[in-house]
């Protein structure tokens, strides 16, 4: 009579019992990827400044960039360039603290004072307010300011879709085009302005003009960033 239950029973615990070694598995990779990273990390630093940095794949299994170092002080821009699969995103993932890495020194600021703009970034449901306001909705940035640098990146028209309101809520993933979305992730930027920002691709999907009216602006507003 319980034969159909018990066996339903045992597929569930299993399965769960795979999960549980592989979540085991999981943390002693973890545990073993930050006993072998031996890179020294300041977030206190005013300026970002790798020295002798080891860029490492998470799995431990290739090494991107050797002993590599440079320094930057606040207002001040670099530019990274490479074939593609050479490991630029690695190093911003490394400097953000996303990847482990191997021997060497890294400072930056602490990341509360640091931006990083991926080539696609986040759209959060919610009104435009929401949306340029991201990751920090309650810090006090007034409709003027937002209205100023929406004309400042050329996203008027996005706020004429709305018809100004900026309480509006639509689907703004699917609304917006890719490079409308990059212009948004620029004018995050301007209302937070960090004292470094990381642009990772941020305007591959931007005509020239739009892209060195966005340069121009950063280098402008004073915030230090890698490209």
């Amino acid at each position: 009579n319980n034969f159909e239950g018990l066996r339903s029973y045992l597929a569930g615990v299993q399965r769960l019992g795979i999960l549980w070694d592989d979540l085991d598995d999981f943390d002693a990779d973890e545990l073993r990827i930050a006993n072998e990273s031996r890179m020294q990390l300041d977030e206190s630093s005013t300026k970002v400044k790798l020295d002798q940095l080891d860029v490492i794949t998470p799995d431990r299994v290739k090494t991107l960039a050797k002993e590599l170092s440079f320094e930057l002080h606040p207002h001040e821009s670099l530019i990274i360039m490479g074939a593609s699969g050479t490991g630029k995103s690695s190093v911003l993932r490394t400097i953000a603290g996303l990847w482990p890495s191997g021997p060497g020194s890294l400072e930056r600021p602490a990341l509360n004072h640091t931006m990083f703009l991926p080539q696609r970034p986040y759209m959060v449901p919610g009104s435009l307010r929401d949306q340029l306001r991201y990751p920090y909705p309650d810090r006090g940035v007034d409709d003027n300011e937002i209205r100023k640098v929406v004309e400042k990146v050329n996203l008027a028209d996005v706020l004429a879709r709305v018809d100004s309101d900026l309480d509006r809520v639509i689907d703004w993933a699917n609304i917006l085009s890719l490079g409308e979305q990059q212009r948004v992730a620029f004018a995050r930027l301007f209302l937070r302005h960090p004292q470094f920002a990381f642009l990772d691709e941020a305007t591959s999907a931007l005509d020239e003009d739009n892209q060195n009216r966005l340069y121009k602006l950063i280098r402008e507003s004073g915030i230090g960033f890698i490209s």
